[in-house]
């Protein structure tokens, strides 16, 4: 007779992305350390196996005749291996554990749940103890491909990845199995964006997916679907939106929004800058420059304004030196008070918080990008979502 089996899988946290940090010295002797811990912690438990899956994981077999046991014990050896790595190695790890599996294949498919589990770790960060869903839960996600393409192809690549980022942690929060996370929704949003900013999509728009998988491969999503390290998931965005940015970028946009946001880049430091002086000195009306940029960008003047301003503003404080009044006044702000309060409503946080935390290093710097360092600074600390403004002004 089969018995119950239960499958735990131990994760170092951000070992690739540490390992190049620190260097193959250091990723050696952690991933040693780890090893020890994890063969000692289930040898002294009694596990049934241990297999390691480099580069930086292990998979334990639990088994037994009764599922509650089997379910506790599977607790305590995830919660005794990831007490031990943090203290007593460099690193520290996450272990997603397996429902309990029975019958013919138990073995094969509760090592295939752990293994998908660990995605979860996403959404919370490393340093947890994940456990299965016994079903996924249908969830159809909110459609946010139009603004996404909108900042694309606007190159604000930075907050593109912190809004599917905040879409990804929606899904998850909301009972979206990991699985159906990165193998379906979120490579379904990214060829959404590939084909829309395709330029040699059809006459009527329609995708020509030839040419889209040339933007976007398919091993691109297979290796996608395999992430579960949030810096994984974060680093292969920025490229990819990078990438995409860059071909879709504004020397590629013609007549009017072309030159509308060439305008913008231009001009958004000037705290006089509205729809009615851009449109002005672009000959044509108001409604009419509204309409060209929410049908080429998918968003509104103020938005575009605004997303210039901001960041700038992040690459300004991310420097740390200068007072917020002046680099309020050097990105376009009339005044303080409103420089401070449109960084708390896009960013989450005041002009002076930010600062400290560029002077922390915790936000990238240079006068008119964010930068990788300020993108990762919004992920860290959860910012919400930008509101949109659907009034043309």
């Amino acid at each position: 007779m089969i018995g119950c089996v239960v499958a735990l899988c131990v994760d170092l946290d951000d070992y690739l992305v540490q390992a190049q940090r620190r260097g193959r010295d250091w990723a050696e002797h952690a991933r040693a350390e780890a090893e020890r811990v994890v063969t000692t912690a289930c040898a002294d438990h009694g596990a049934g196996s241990v297999g390691a899956v480099p580069p930086d994981s292990w998979l334990v077999t639990l088994s037994g005749p009764a599922p509650d046991g089997l379910r506790d014990d599977a607790w305590e050896l995830a919660t005794r291996i990831r007490g031990r790595i943090a203290g007593s190695t460099s690193a520290t790890a996450s272990v997603a554990v397996s429902s309990v599996a029975d019958g013919r294949g138990a073995a094969a498919r509760a090592a295939r749940q752990a293994r998908e589990t660990l995605a979860g770790k996403v959404l919370g960060g490393g340093g947890q103890i994940l456990t299965a869903r016994t079903g996924d839960v249908p969830l159809e996600p909110p459609d946010i491909t139009r603004a996404i393409v909108g900042l694309v192809r606007r190159g604000d690549t930075a907050r593109a990845v912190v809004r599917v980022e905040m879409w990804v942690d929606t899904l998850l929060r909301h009972g979206a199995s990991p699985r159906d996370v990165f193998a379906r929704c979120l490579p379904g949003l990214v060829m959404d964006v590939a084909a829309a900013v395709d330029p040699s999509r059809a006459e009527d728009g329609s995708p020509r997916w030839r040419s889209t998988l040339g933007l976007v491969s398919l091993a691109d999503l297979v290796a996608l679907s395999e992430l579960h390290e949030r810096s994984q998931v974060h680093e292969w965005l920025v490229n990819r939106f990078g990438a995409l940015s860059r071909l879709a970028g504004p020397a590629d946009r013609p007549g009017l929004a072309g030159r509308a946001h060439d305008l913008l880049r231009r001009r958004f430091t000037d705290d006089r800058l509205t729809l009615a002086r851009a449109a002005a000195e672009l000959g044509v009306s108001p409604f009419h420059l509204a309409h060209t940029l929410r049908q080429d960008s998918g968003t509104t003047f103020r938005r575009l304004l605004t997303g210039l301003r901001v960041r700038k503003a992040l690459g300004l404080l991310g420097g740390g030196e200068l007072p917020v009044a002046e680099v309020g006044r050097r990105c376009g702000f009339a005044t303080t008070r409103q420089f401070r309060a449109t960084m708390l409503r896009e960013v989450g946080l005041s002009p002076s918080e930010l600062r400290a935390r560029g002077r922390a290093g915790l936000l990238g710097q240079g006068g008119d990008e964010a930068g990788d360092g300020a993108a990762e600074h919004l992920r860290q600390i959860g910012v919400g979502q930008p509101r949109e403004d659907h009034a043309a002004q």
